[in-house]
């Protein structure tokens, strides 16, 4: 939360953010919060609710550990050869060796993939949708997240709410400068 009030790039990305994030929810019908990864934490920087009566949303400046999210999974994931070395030796010392490596194996799989879906660890009945923002360079800046909670009156099935997400994280890594190398 700190982060993103003394932090110009970061309160830049949370401003640019808002707009995008309250037409997901929107449409959605889901909450949305941005994340980034403070070093073994991910900190929640932006939060928009659901518009619909029942919903579950994550408070600005809720710190998680990067290896029980969604958004930490994803974000790790993306991170240099050097601060992956960096987050696994600190890691190393806090979690065991077969936690460390289901984090390795997942991170495998949702650099692959480019985004991560998966029931909450925190929150049985929820199911986390995460794609990357990336910054002018290509790097994965935040994790832009929809814990999916179903309910009839929810407009979208979690399918169509994983392409509103991939739409709206590419629209915000657009508007803070990422120019995708596959797009003319």
């Amino acid at each position: 939360f700190h982060l993103s009030h003394e932090h110009p790039p970061l309160r830049a990305l949370t401003s640019v953010a808002v707009s995008i994030m309250e037409a997901l929810a929107a449409r959605a019908g889901q909450s949305c919060h941005l994340a980034v990864i403070s070093r073994i934490n991910v900190t929640i920087v932006a939060t928009i609710a659901s518009p619909l009566p029942i919903c579950y949303s994550v408070r600005l400046g809720a710190q998680f550990p990067v290896w029980e999210t969604s958004s930490g999974i994803l974000l790790c994931a993306f991170l240099s050869d050097m601060a992956r070395r960096n987050l696994f030796a600190t890691l190393s010392q806090i979690i065991d060796d077969q936690a460390l490596g289901e984090l390795r194996a997942k991170m495998s799989q949702v650099s692959e993939a480019g985004y991560e879906e998966r029931g909450s660890l925190r929150i049985p009945g929820i199911v986390n949708i995460s794609f990357p923002v990336r910054d002018r360079l290509g790097a994965v800046v935040a994790a832009l997240t929809v814990p999916y909670l179903p309910q009839k009156s929810a407009p979208a099935t979690p399918a169509e709410i994983r392409t509103m997400v991939a739409a709206a994280s590419a629209d915000l890594s657009a508007a803070i400068g990422y120019r995708n190398p596959t797009e003319p």
